[in-house]
């Protein structure tokens, strides 16, 4: 399982520090886990607390760590597989017990697993746009290139960067750039999937990454009210539509002509925020106000902020324009899309309770792995002369630096 995984492998792991260890998973469905991110600062000049060197006056910084909250849920945080054995099977000697029993499990968990975190990954991400793609091809080296300064204006850590890509539009960036490698790095493109570097970031042909439908929007949309510092929700207030729009988790509204900030600046990046639904929202044919919610690790702060967190230009107002990522407005369509993922490491984090091995009338053995705890155990009946043997796995993502992520669009069609 281990080996198969990919998308736990690539990304920060610091919490099995606080979580991960024997005895530390008492937490029960609907607990709340708080973390909490680093302090932001600014500096003023002088050696005087109270006055700087122009004689402004200084207010001492609060100090506030911008906790992220996420609730455990052992009902869908948790993916199992159980098997009974009667009494012939378990004579049945003609393979081996891993490639018999373990590996079809560990292959399927595994996969299960991946395509779990990565949905909870993609909520997360908060700076997204669409491929313009070149000619015949619907993603460019410019755009992956544009996801590239994204991060690097946002002073995202240039080691250890991934970028997951599906294979259709891995193919297309391959075909268009079918001069521009060596051949040596063709070969490993076209075999493998798989690129030491590109534009920055280690590039895995990914296929757990979920396609996304975005239907047509009619009219404009708008802010309604005015954002606070510190929201984790803006309300949008949409026009008539021809029918009921379902809007999935993970659609990127974009907030025009309010441009994102460097974190550790605070000057404009040169492109317009853009934060992500955390969770489905719906837009009646009528119209009206919709309340999107964004996850806690990309609350919107303006420079006002006593925290020092500002990543918007301004907070946005009420009438401010409103825009969705891939939403045509000149049909009512659905667009579907690929998903490109690009991030630093530290963008998400992997959650991991290990799972109880000490088991009253059961043989249980558990592995802790990057991201997720796994446990295989083993009961037998002596009634029924039956051996039942079942797989757990738990573990889930959480985005903890939004700014460190960026998703590019890439329609399929």
């Amino acid at each position: 399982m281990h080996n198969e995984s990919v998308f736990p492998r690539t990304i920060d792991n610091q919490l099995e520090s606080q979580l991960g260890k024997v005895g530390a998973n008492g937490y029960k469905t609907g607990s709340t886990i708080s973390i909490n991110r680093p302090a932001r600062v600014v500096s003023t000049t002088g050696a005087n607390l109270t006055i700087d060197a122009d004689g402004n006056a200084i207010a001492l910084n609060d100090f506030v760590e911008d906790p992220i909250t996420f609730t455990v849920n052992n009902t869908y945080d948790r993916l199992k597989v159980a098997h009974s054995f009667d009494a012939e099977q378990l004579e049945l000697e003609l393979t081996k017990e891993s490639s018999r029993i373990g590996d079809p499990q560990g292959l399927q968990l595994a996969n299960d697993l991946e395509r779990k975190m990565m949905k909870e990954a993609l909520v997360g991400v908060q700076n997204g746009f669409l491929a313009t793609g070149v000619g015949a091809f619907k993603i460019s080296v410019d755009d992956i290139l544009n996801a590239q300064a994204t991060l690097d204006s946002l002073t995202c850590p240039m080691e250890n960067r991934t970028m997951l890509i599906p294979p259709f539009a891995r193919a297309q960036l391959s075909g268009q750039n079918a001069t521009l490698f060596t051949p040596t790095t063709n070969e490993a493109i076209l075999k493998k999937g798989y690129i030491n570097e590109y534009a920055g970031a280690s590039m895995h042909s990914y296929n757990m990454l979920p396609a996304i439908s975005i239907p047509a929007i009619a009219g404009s949309a708008s802010v309604t009210t005015n954002v606070a510092d510190g929201a984790n929700s803006v309300t949008v207030t949409f026009g008539a539509q021809t029918g009921n729009k379902v809007f999935p988790a993970g659609t990127v509204l974009t907030l025009v002509g309010n441009g994102r900030v460097n974190p550790e600046t605070r000057e404009s990046i040169g492109t317009d925020y853009t934060f992500t639904a955390k969770e489905s929202f719906t837009v009646l044919a009528g119209g009206g106000n919709v309340i999107i919610t964004i996850d806690d690790s990309a609350k919107i702060y303006g420079a006002s902020d006593n925290g020092a967190r500002q990543n918007i230009e301004t907070l946005p107002q009420s009438g401010d324009v409103v825009t969705i990522v891939g939403a045509s407005t000149s049909d009512d369509n659905v667009t579907v899309f690929d998903r490109v993922l690009m991030y630093n490491e530290m963008a998400f984090t992997g959650v991991c309770l290990p799972l109880p091995a000490k088991l009253s009338g059961a043989d249980a053995q558990r592995a802790d792995y990057d991201g997720f705890s796994l446990r295989v155990t083993t009961q037998y009946d002596s009634t029924s002369d039956d051996e039942v043997t079942r797989f757990d796995i738990w573990g889930r993502a959480i985005s903890q630096r939004a700014e460190y992520s960026v998703v590019i669009f890439v329609p399929k069609a």
